[in-house]
């Protein structure tokens, strides 16, 4: 009984987490947009990286967990960062600039579709036909989220943000394929943590002239607020969180959290910034989950993935 009680516990712990995770990547894309008021896309991005780099680090050392990783793990660790944290961060800032924060956290969540795609190509999965239909559905449920921002002057998306965001989620599927088998070896807070320094090739070259430029010493404290968020909770804390509940629950009933992330992301720019859903939005959303969620039904093994913000 006692052990049956404890691994009860251990799944309500689990499951609270995954809570915690919604409600933070939630926020993420409204306090992105919030941060935009202070800082320019790429002053942000790199500025949050380097923070980052910092807190990792003290993650590690708290944790007496090991800064080194065998040699023939190293390339893939700095590509898969490469990727995940910097070319993928890139698009996602870029795309945050030109869309609102519900629709793009909508287009996101079709990474997991990727993601799915990608492992079927290599032989991890197999799709079925429900994966095929839920695919189309989740991708008309996209466009449709979108459809009165691209066309409308002065709407919340344009194309190019819309554009932005699908590529950022290709790649960020592309950034799980890679780092797979180094989280299989070295776990997942050591592999996310020594994967960092790859992004360095990306963010420095796309965010170094406009940090220079930033009156840091001068910028209100809202804006060290927003930044404080995106480094300690949404980018740091959830991802803890996050692989605590993967280690817990295992990755098919952890990522079920990735379709409440679009619908919260919606309630809080609502609350925070105004923002209001159309019924064409409010159609897309429902679509759009309602699709990935069958997408993912349809597979024969599951596959891991997430929305890093």
């Amino acid at each position: 009984m006692k052990a049956g009680g404890g691994g009860e516990e251990r799944h309500s712990s689990a499951w609270l987490a995954l809570a915690l995770v919604v409600i933070a990547w939630g926020f993420n894309f409204v306090c992105v947009k919030i941060a935009f008021r202070d800082w320019s896309a790429s002053a942000l991005m790199l500025a949050r990286y380097l923070l980052q780099l910092l807190f990792f680090a003290g993650v590690l050392a708290a944790g007496r967990l090991s800064f080194r990783a065998p040699k023939k793990l190293w390339p893939r660790i700095l590509f898969a960062g490469f990727l995940g944290n910097g070319v993928y961060m890139v698009l996602f800032m870029e795309a945050m600039h030109r869309m609102g924060s519900a629709q793009g956290a909508v287009t996101m969540s079709t990474s997991p579709l990727f993601i799915a795609l990608l492992s079927a190509l290599n032989g991890s999965d197999k799709l079925s036909r429900s994966w095929a239909v839920g695919t189309a559905l989740a991708f008309g449920g996209v466009v449709l989220t979108n459809f009165e921002g691209l066309m409308a002057p002065g709407g919340q998306s344009s194309f190019l943000g819309f554009g932005l965001m699908l590529s950022a989620a290709i790649v960020w599927a592309f950034a799980v394929m890679v780092i797979r088998p180094v989280i299989s070896e070295l776990g997942s807070i050591r592999g996310m943590a020594l994967s960092m320094p790859g992004a360095m090739a990306a963010l420095l070259p796309y965010g170094i002239g406009s940090l220079l430029q930033t009156p840091l010493s001068s910028l209100p404290t809202q804006a060290w607020l927003s930044m404080s968020y995106l480094v300690i909770v949404s980018g740091s804390i959830a991802f803890i969180l996050y692989f605590f509940a993967i280690e817990k629950l295992g990755p098919a009933r952890a990522t079920v959290t990735q379709y409440l992330i679009p619908p919260t992301a919606a309630v809080f720019a609502w609350l925070t910034l105004g923002s209001h859903l159309t019924l064409y939005q409010i159609a897309g959303l429902c679509l759009a989950l309602a699709g990935v969620f069958m997408a993912q039904q349809g597979k024969k093994a599951p596959t891991q993935g997430t929305i890093e913000v």
